[in-house]
């Protein structure tokens, strides 16, 4: 049984949609009461005040422990990065059968 050869353009779509749809989980889940609480409780312990980022660089701090606290703050940048679309709306797409 052989399956036919997935085309570059195929493959590109696929993974379009794919994107797309794990965007729209993100979005899904974070910006529900109970991920909305889960998200602000990271950005709370990892470096965010409010709504904005502390900076990680102090005067007289290592550089060792502004790495570590940039690293730290990564995941949530990348939550962020997923429930926010160009013009700050969720973005809708089709569910992947």
């Amino acid at each position: 049984m052989n399956q036919p050869q997935e085309t570059g353009e195929q493959r590109a779509a696929r993974v379009t949609l794919m994107k797309a749809q794990m965007r729209l989980d993100y979005t899904r889940l974070f910006t529900s009461e109970i991920g909305g609480k889960v998200l602000a409780d990271l950005k709370g312990r990892y470096g965010w005040q409010g709504s904005v980022e502390r900076p990680s660089a102090r005067v007289g701090a290592r550089a060792e422990d502004v790495f570590l606290t940039e690293g730290m703050k990564e995941p949530i940048r990348h939550i962020l990065a997923m429930i926010e679309s160009e013009d700050n709306k969720p973005t809708e797409t089709k569910a992947i059968l």
